[in-house]
């Protein structure tokens, strides 16, 4: 069966197959094959690493930097140095709430970033990046 532009398909001229002509474009000069598996078929990596452990570094950073912010601010004296480093500024939509009578939801989300969850994210960002 030939092609809109004349060539069969999914075929070159030789009748091979051109996914398994890109699949070996993937195998390099020494002979590592960068992947064999189609793109819809790899789990989401960036370099080797799992975007999942990124995700999961990131919350479980973030958390940390809050309850951390949270205990240190009551050994520094009041002052812009507390405010800076412990002082929270929330980042987000505000609620809203739906009443219908028989049934209400209310939907937000509102996220409360100091600079020390900040640095902890940062540096989970970097780990992960690095190692």
């Amino acid at each position: 069966m030939e092609g809109r532009f004349g060539h069969g398909r999914g075929k070159d001229e030789s009748g091979h197959s051109r996914k398994r002509d890109f699949i070996k474009g993937l195998i390099l000069a020494n002979g590592v094959v960068i992947s064999s598996l189609p793109m819809r078929a790899r789990p989401p990596t960036a370099g080797g690493r799992s975007i999942g452990l990124l995700v999961i570094a990131v919350l479980v950073a973030g958390v940390s930097g809050s309850v951390v912010s949270y205990f240190l601010a009551g050994l520094f004296p009041f002052g812009p140095v507390r405010d800076f480093f412990f002082k929270s500024v929330a980042i987000g939509v505000p609620t809203l709430t739906v009443n219908l009578g028989f049934a209400s939801f209310t939907v937000g989300l509102c996220l409360s970033v100091s600079t020390v969850v900040v640095l902890l994210v940062g540096l989970a960002v970097y780990l992960w990046y690095k190692f």
